[in-house]
């Protein structure tokens, strides 16, 4: 796979864009990804990138699970990439596809980086091309992705301080948290609004009650994988630890994911058999070895901008190392 890369030898970025808007677009959206560099961006947030190349930027990150801060105070549009534990690897994903209407558009940035932070072994955002790795799966786990699952997913009324962070603007394990409200009735209306199921569950202490949604969403579509990898479960993190021992052989990884804090608890099961998980563990690894076939591995520099077609390409994250800024926003078409 193949990501498009401009170098801008301290051109300012605005006035680029602006003369290559066409070019832009084209770039991203064939291949499914363009890191611009070395350009001058100190003028220019990303927010404002989607904007001149037709974009809308979304506010919201409902319901999102990887908690996230906002990055700039009263620009509701960029915020932190992730808040997730540097330890632990962000599994590849097509953002918000477990949810209705997900971005078309992924934008990341590079404020700061360490020149103490490693060069390997660390700190890499990753791209997955979504239509060669679904080439390599046999049509019979083809035709499963297409019929797709049933997300259901579990928010308790109580912060989780494993994952949950007390500023962040949305996302985490708690209702409260993933939907940026205390209130259940604006909770409500948001699943309504989508069409997706919801119920409370009473807890036997005075928290206030656990909510658990269900969405059926397809893994398969127009000859491109939409993943949401994290939620699978241990065997991800398990074929992460074989993959890159060096990175997660160790003893905080074991213990994140035994624990059961790697991620919020999602299940993932059968459209039409209740109950059951929707993939065998073999089906997991081999949607995995598919994936891994298809990267680029992005590392990062300062000033560095990066455009996903969030239906072209999935992304993931390395484990962390060093003080970096990465922050992002997601858009929508016009």
């Amino acid at each position: 796979m193949t990501m498009k890369i401009v170098r801008g030898n301290g051109k300012e970025i605005t006035s680029y864009i602006r003369d290559n808007k066409r070019e832009i677009i084209d770039a991203f959206e064939t291949p499914g990804a363009l890191l611009l560099r070395e350009f001058d961006t100190n003028e220019i947030e990303i927010d404002e990138v989607a904007r001149l190349i037709g974009y809308t930027p979304a506010h919201t990150y409902i319901p999102g699970i990887a908690p996230r801060k906002a990055a700039i105070e009263g620009n509701p549009f960029v915020f932190t990439s992730t808040e997730a534990p540097p330890h632990l690897p962000i599994l590849p994903h097509t953002e918000m596809t477990y949810w209705p209407d997900p971005p078309h558009l992924i934008l990341f940035q590079c404020k700061f980086l360490d020149s103490s932070c490693p060069q390997v072994n660390a700190n890499e955002t990753v791209l997955f091309d979504m239509k060669l790795a679904a080439a390599e799966l046999n049509e019979n786990l083809l035709e499963k992705f297409a019929n797709g699952c049933i997300m259901e997913r579990k928010y308790p009324g109580k912060f989780n301080p494993n994952w949950d962070i007390e500023d962040s603007i949305a996302g985490g394990s708690c209702w409260q948290k993933a939907f940026a409200t205390e209130n259940i009735a604006d909770v409500e209306s948001i699943c309504k609004l989508n069409n997706v199921e919801f119920e409370w569950i009473s807890t036997v202490s005075k928290e206030p009650p656990t909510l658990v949604t269900k969405y059926h969403s397809s893994w398969y579509v127009n000859q491109r994988l939409v993943l949401q990898t994290p939620l699978l479960g241990k065997a991800v993190y398990q074929d992460m630890i074989k993959r890159f021992p060096q990175r997660f052989d160790n003893q905080r990884m074991y213990e994140t994911v035994e624990g059961g804090s790697a991620a919020p608890k999602v299940d993932l099961l059968h459209p039409n058999i209740p109950g059951k998980p929707f993939l065998k563990e073999s089906e997991i690894f081999a949607l995995m070895e598919a994936l891994w076939k298809h990267v680029v591995f992005i590392e990062w520099e300062k000033g560095d901008v990066v455009l996903i077609d969030n239906k072209n390409m999935a992304h993931g994250r390395m484990n962390c190392a060093g003080k970096r800024r990465i922050v992002a926003s997601m858009a929508h078409k016009r």
